[in-house]
């Protein structure tokens, strides 16, 4: 008789195809709309990034957004899932932390509020924890599909504006 315990098996090994799939998918988007923020960054405009603090979380998502995107990608080529996954959380980092000087006039009670809520105060942290579960290796699988979730919100609210011009117009 052995006295040996076997290991739980983890996904972290073999993650699926589907999820590599996604974040290309995901690394393509987001690559796609840093390639138009960077007219933004260039046009020399004083208040687009704006000054202070907010101009500097402002400036940092518009010229980091396509280098993490084409690293993510980069990654995701190579089958190196477990390093594509901290970049694809970190354009949603840089989301929250552009966001983050807009948050002085925060808006009433209504579904946008409940949803800035999630996107300030769940999402850093939801984006923390895929990278962490990348740093032990460990689950994959469900740090790519949490590190993909601001990406879906972003992609999903385009969509249902376009929706709403192309039903009722401008």
């Amino acid at each position: 008789m052995s006295n040996v315990i076997a290991a739980p098996k983890t996904d972290a090994a073999e993650p699926s195809r589907w999820l590599r799939v996604y974040l290309i998918v995901i690394a393509i988007v987001e690559g796609l709309l840093g390639l138009g923020k960077i007219p933004l960054l260039l046009a020399g405009d004083a208040e687009v990034p704006g000054k202070g603090w907010g101009g500097w979380a402002v400036t940092s998502e518009l010229a980091l957004t396509l280098p993490f995107a084409l690293i993510a990608l980069f990654f995701l080529v190579k089958s190196d899932i477990r390093r594509a996954i901290p970049f694809v959380a970190g354009i949603g980092l840089l989301g929250w932390i552009s966001m983050l000087p807009s948050l002085a006039d925060f808006p009433g009670k209504d579904f946008f509020a409940i949803y800035q809520v999630f996107r300030t105060m769940v999402l850093p942290l939801l984006m923390l924890m895929a990278i962490a579960l990348c740093w032990k290796n460990e689950r994959l699988t469900l740090a790519g599909l949490i590190a993909g979730i601001p990406s879906v919100l972003e992609l999903l609210g385009i969509v249902i504006f376009a929706i709403g011009v192309a039903i009722y117009g401008f």
